[in-house]
Order: C-alpha cells, then sequence, then structure tokens
C-alpha cells in the first residue's frame, strides 16, 4: 500500500479470497489496478487490518511469529532452541506460530506422525534428532501441499475457484478409524487445545 501502510489479511477458519465473485457469504471486494479480489467467509473469522509497515503490536500473533519455514532462519539450531523453551506439548505449541510460521492443524498431524511423535509430547522433552527430523518434514509436507495447490477438505479454494489436492496425500488428518499406512493400527482422535488431533497411538506412542 501507499503511505508505508500494509493490508494484512487472515483467513479464519472459512475464508477464501478468489477473483471470481461468490454468491454466497461475500465480505469484501477489493478493488485492484487490473483485476478484482472476492472475500469469502462463512464463520465470519477472518480479518482485514492496515498497519504501518511492520508494525505488527496490535496483531499478537503475528508480532511473535516464528520464522518463515522456507528462510534461512528456521535452522535446526533454532528449532531446537525454541521447543526447549516450552512445556506445552508439541501440537499446541507448533500451533501457537511461535517456533515456526504457517503451521496449521492438517499439516502439524501430518509432520508429526511422519516423524513418530506423538502431538501430547512436552516440546522441550524431544530429542536433537527427532527435533531436525521434524523440521525436516514441515519443510517437505509444506512444499508437496503447495505444489498441490493446498489441502481442500471443505471450504478452501484457491484463488482461481479450484480446489487443493493435497488432501489425497493426507496419511492422517482426517482419517479416524482408518489403518495407519505405517503399521496398519487404527488412526485415532483426541482434542488437544480445542483442536482435533489425529495420530498413530503405536507409530507414535509416548516413550
Amino acid at each position: 500500500l501507499s503511505n508505508n501502510l500494509e493490508l494484512i489479511i487472515h483467513l479464519g477458519m472459512t475464508g477464501v479470497i478468489a477473483f471470481k465473485p461468490f454468491e454466497k457469504h461475500l465480505r469484501v471486494k477489493l478493488e485492484l489496478k487490473e483485476n478484482t479480489l472476492y472475500f469469502q467467509d462463512v464463520r465470519r473469522f477472518g480479518r482485514f487490518l492496515v498497519v504501518n509497515a511492520q508494525d505488527y503490536k496490535s496483531m499478537p500473533t503475528l508480532h511473535t511469529m516464528g520464522p518463515e519455514p522456507f528462510s534461512r532462519e528456521f535452522s535446526n539450531k533454532h528449532f531446537f532452541a525454541e521447543l526447549q523453551k516450552s512445556n506445552t506439548a508439541i501440537k499446541n505449541y507448533l500451533l501457537s506460530q511461535k517456533p515456526v510460521a504457517g503451521l496449521g492443524n492438517i499439516y502439524v498431524d501430518e509432520a508429526l506422525w511422519q516423524v513418530k511423535i506423538n502431538p501430547q509430547s512436552k516440546a522441550k522433552n524431544i530429542s536433537k534428532a527427532k527435533v531436525n527430523k521434524l523440521r525436516q518434514a514441515i519443510i517437505e509436507i509444506l512444499a508437496a501441499s503447495i505444489k498441490a495447490q493446498g489441502t481442500t477438505l471443505n471450504d478452501y479454494r484457491t484463488v482461481s475457484g479450484e480446489v487443493g489436492e493435497y488432501a489425497q496425500q493426507l496419511n492422517v488428518y482426517s482419517h479416524t478409524g482408518k489403518p495407519c499406512p505405517r503399521c496398519k493400527t487404527s488412526i485415532e482422535r483426541i482434542v488437544l487445545a480445542g483442536r482435533s488431533t489425529h495420530f498413530c497411538p503405536k507409530c507414535q506412542a509416548t516413550n
């Protein structure tokens, strides 16, 4: 934006941005120089904020957000040091966005399953070797999801209105009762910090 301002958009749980208008639940229409963006939000959790550039003090989550997962700052050393600060469940701490930015519920479950970490394990108790593997899993899973244009289970669409195809690659998320792709044990679902959490009780057993 002009005048050293930034537009911050938080999609919330059901927010969708597209170039084509929506028939229902249209909340915002942005007129750009060469196109128009439309924002649909069924549950109205999304937010549009105009702030001074790089001034995120009014947004606690963004102000304390960790490094981008594809940046140099997201190193093994940084990640391990951040997890050592937390006595909370690893699932909850990753969702806080503090150790690394950009992880939602789906990708946390998938990354923890890939490296066989129980979502209830305390972040600071995870070994350095496991943390290094978790960092790599996060990068690989996010890269694969971006390549597949995201994960559509219900509302999510790309700006062109297409569905994301990463749902076809999910191993545990939303697979409650289905066999684990690795050991065939039934995937279980619990609730952590109010969020559905999917894991394999055998592969991801607590130590």
